[in-house]
């Protein structure tokens, strides 16, 4: 597909045979002087836009496609999907997987996070993966909601990684069904593992319920490089008994606004740590995305993300729902969108209302 784009502008094509061997031997020098061939590189449609041109950009692509469209294009991403590459780990360690029996919800090798503090008896391994673009400031972290006999691993990991804020997108039951271990103490008691501890030190009352933490290395591991945390964790509980508002598309930009400027990693999970996880980071990659003046292209974003977490976004209906967030975040964004834009942004808006309350 790249070959026979390429062929149809010779200019490009010279440009990119002349800096390729550049980019692999100096990546961080090109990619200061000349980001353009790095998003030429990204995709044949990519080029170097105006955050304003990219959202409205995106407005039209999804209001052309429609709610039909995009279904056909998320089903399409499922047929094609891309390949998660090894997850022998996952394999090892099916006792510590939520999702144990169905393996369709693979933890990959290359990006799962590897546990260095603890016992050596509980091993490296926990059903997280590292999610890092460049148009990130900070890391994500997505994992699956923790059992109750891997809280501790989920701990290290947040030690380890230290990690300032947890997202935590679901509740620990829905309708009856376990979605999540409760993994901090419930009353001012310490939560005593086998790594840390870990003591609730407050609450907070916003648009999010926030529970405060200090987490501390327990005495036999005080050893290793990694030092306690000096100031508290926060954990952020999505609303709603965890299920996202289709009406309301503020909430995880908010959510997302939170935890945006600092460089610390953010852990962010729901059940199985691909659903609703998936959804709210690629917001943020989409939000980043047109923020860079690059093009917003909804099923390369989805397999882009899906390289670090395996089978990120479900279902259909989360496609739908990202497309409809950032629709939102780009009419909300301040930038002098065009009438036709807007009227093309409503028209689409209306249309995907009326789709999800049928």
């Amino acid at each position: 597909m790249y070959y026979i784009e390429f062929l149809g502008n010779f200019y490009i094509a010279s440009y990119l045979l002349l800096l390729t061997p550049i980019y692999y031997l100096y990546p961080s020098q090109l990619k200061i002087r000349n980001s353009y061939f790095l998003v030429i590189c990204y995709s044949k449609f990519n080029v170097v836009q105006t955050p304003v041109e990219s959202m409205s950009r995106f407005i039209k692509d999804m209001n052309e496609k429609g709610m039909a469209g995009l279904a056909s294009e998320y089903r399409k991403i499922d047929v094609e999907d891309t390949p998660f590459g090894s997850h022998k780990s996952f394999l090892m360690n099916m006792a510590k997987n939520r999702y144990s029996i169905i393996i369709d919800v693979l933890c990959v090798d290359e990006t799962r996070v590897v546990l260095k503090i603890g016992p050596a008896a509980s091993g490296d391994y926990i059903h997280a993966n590292y999610v890092l673009f460049s148009e990130f400031q900070n890391k994500f972290i997505c994992t699956q909601g923790p059992l109750q006999t891997t809280r501790d691993d989920f701990w290290r990991m947040v030690f380890q990684e230290r990690a300032e804020t947890i997202l935590m997108l679901c509740r620990p039951s829905e309708d009856g069904k376990p979605k999540c271990a409760v993994y901090w103490p419930e009353n001012d008691d310490k939560l005593e593992l086998s790594t840390v501890d870990v003591e609730k030190v407050g609450e907070e009352n916003s648009d999010f319920e926030t529970l405060l933490f200090k987490v501390q290395l327990r005495d036999e591991f005080k050893q290793s490089p990694f030092i306690s945390n000096k100031d508290p964790l926060v954990v952020k509980q999505w609303p709603d008994r965890g299920i996202p508002s289709h009406e309301n598309a503020m909430i995880p930009l908010k959510l997302l606004s939170l935890v945006r400027n600092t460089r610390a990693p953010c852990v962010v999970h729901c059940s199985a740590g691909i659903g609703r996880t998936g959804t709210v980071v690629a917001i943020e990659l989409g939000i980043r995305r047109f923020h860079d003046g690059r093009k917003v292209d909804l099923a390369m974003l989805v397999k882009d993300l899906r390289k670090k977490r395996a089978q990120c976004i479900q279902t259909e209906i989360q496609y739908l729902y990202l497309s409809r967030v950032l629709t939102e975040y780009a009419l909300s964004s301040g930038e002098p969108l065009s009438d036709d834009v807007r009227r093309a942004a409503e028209s689409f808006l209306k249309e995907y209302d009326s789709k999800i309350k049928k």
